[in-house]
């Protein structure tokens, strides 16, 4: 695997707990890819499928970073932005290999 990757788990999640789903994957992917993990706090199996301003927010950032190639970008994902965002009231958990 090469292509980067974000991998959302949520942390009340019981279709499909992060244990052994989300962190799994995430561990599985090479090193060398860029990846993220962000574990949402608060969250179940079915969040995404109403307005959550964090997967939003990752969502695009990762998009526009890696797709579209804007690095301006990167310090939503693992710099400064990312720092003042990511708190324990969003995140569980938040993993990556920045930087990228």
């Amino acid at each position: 695997m090469r292509v980067p990757t974000m991998i959302v788990g949520a942390d009340g999640d019981t279709v499909a707990g992060v244990t052994s789903h989300a962190r799994p994957f995430y561990a599985a992917l090479p090193s060398a890819t860029s990846k993220a993990y962000g574990e949402l706090n608060g969250a179940t199996h079915f969040t995404p499928n109403s307005t959550n301003t964090p997967i939003g927010r990752y969502g695009v950032a990762w998009m526009k970073r890696f797709v579209d190639g804007d690095t301006r970008y990167s310090a939503f994902l693992c710099g400064t932005e990312h720092t003042r965002y990511a708190t324990a009231l969003v995140f569980d958990r938040y993993n990556q290999n920045c930087p990228y």
